[in-house]
């Protein structure tokens, strides 16, 4: 009964986002998806998709059309990310690109998708880069580093302290996110860090880096790394003997952090696209779907963000006049693109509503403004959280 009542109301959340139908036409859409896939979350990720796109065919389709799905590991790798995403453009024909979920894989594969003129949309690169070149076929529905290390470091310095030393991995994303951080500490309270020191990204031993960042006698240290690694990063932090607080950015909201870093995580805060601590009744409703079908209770962002991207690209096909020939392919692609562009207010998981518009900017393409902030109170396997805070930024934060 509970599976029945689940799936009927996930059902009912779809419908209700359904805008503008057109008549039932043949044809097959193809969507390329990529993803890193390295974690278990990432699988889980993966499985969630396909599983969406597969009930809406179980459901009718999009407008009468079968979706043909087709999902390609990238595991936050540029060279496979581009692969796979020249092979969607060029092998598959797909009609849409969902991913990558590693900023630098998107940064790099997005200019593929530019050129060969296909829509592409991401679930969860943040780097600000992203919506800044101008691009017009890219969309990013995952929360900016712009907003996210605006709402942070503002609630941190107010309520922490200025004096913040930084530990944090190469990759695209935490590089962005530590620039903007120390951009908005340096703009608004005059401040240079106490200390800041880069590590590879899927560095597993950084204590002599925690020593380093322990000996400025910063108020906080922010630690900023790949999920894989990061619940390490927290444990060595307190191996070292640090007593300060401890926060990051969003990653840490994925499940495999707290589990690796146990009670090391405890009282760490971090700003997230969402929590699975939310109470709203979507979220609610979401969460039960996760641990019914995959075994987590408590979804953190990655798994959300995935199912809003689905919603989202499911009412912009229904919205979009497709003709889904072999001739029709570059139509179709450009009014897939013009429908992701005419997405007003979605409001499904994501903590505030998500919008786009034609152009090509960061205000038109930086969907999600409303991050929330959450901290730890519980590590291990099984930890708890809590929701305190939900600030919605303006749309020209960070610019």
């Amino acid at each position: 009964m509970n599976k029945l009542i689940i799936r009927i109301l996930l059902t009912s959340l779809v419908g209700m986002m359904v805008l503008g139908l057109t008549a039932v036409q043949a044809g097959t859409i193809k969507v390329g998806i990529t993803f890193n896939m390295v974690s278990e979350t990432g699988q889980k990720m993966g499985q969630m998709v396909m599983a969406e796109f597969a009930k809406q065919n179980e459901l009718g389709g999009i407008n009468g059309h079968q979706l043909k799905p087709i999902l390609l590991r990238s595991d936050c790798k540029t060279d496979k990310g581009v692969a796979n995403v020249s092979r969607f453009v060029h092998q598959d024909k797909v009609h849409l690109i969902i991913g990558a979920t590693c900023s630098g894989v998107t940064i790099a594969s997005m200019e593929v998708s530019r050129k060969a003129g296909v829509p592409q949309i991401t679930p969860h690169s943040t780097n600000q880069t992203v919506t800044m070149k101008g691009n017009p076929w890219i969309f990013r529905s995952s929360i900016s580093g712009r907003f996210g290390a605006t709402a942070l470091p503002h609630w941190t310095s107010e309520n922490v302290g200025t004096n913040i030393a930084y530990v944090y991995g190469s990759d695209a994303g935490a590089q962005g996110f530590m620039k903007r951080y120390k951009g908005y500490l340096k703009k608004h309270y005059g401040v240079d860090p106490a200390g800041s020191f880069m590590v590879p990204e899927d560095a597993i031993d950084v204590r002599a880096q925690m020593l380093k960042a322990k000996a400025t006698d910063a108020d906080a240290i922010l630690l900023a790394g790949l999920p894989a690694v990061a619940g390490r990063w927290f444990r060595q932090a307190k191996e070292v003997g640090i007593k300060v607080p401890l926060f990051s950015g969003d990653g840490i909201s994925n499940v495999s952090v707290p589990k690796a870093a146990g009670d090391a995580i405890v009282g760490a805060w971090f700003n997230a696209a969402y929590s699975g601590y939310d109470n709203r009744p979507i979220a609610r409703l979401f969460n039960a779907m996760t641990k019914e079908k995959y075994g987590v209770p408590f979804p953190g962002q990655d798994l959300a963000q995935a199912w809003d991207v689905s919603q989202i690209v499911f009412a912009a096909l229904r919205r979009a006049k497709l003709t889904l020939t072999d001739a029709s392919l570059a139509d179709d692609r450009t009014a897939i693109r013009d429908a992701l562009a005419s997405t007003r207010n979605y409001m499904g998981l994501s903590s505030g509503p998500i919008s786009f518009c034609k152009d090509p900017s960061p205000q038109c393409r930086d969907g999600a403004r409303t991050p929330v902030m959450v901290r730890y109170t519980k590590g291990g396997e099984n930890f708890e959280l809590e929701l305190f805070d939900r600030p919605t930024m303006d749309i020209d934060t960070g610019l």
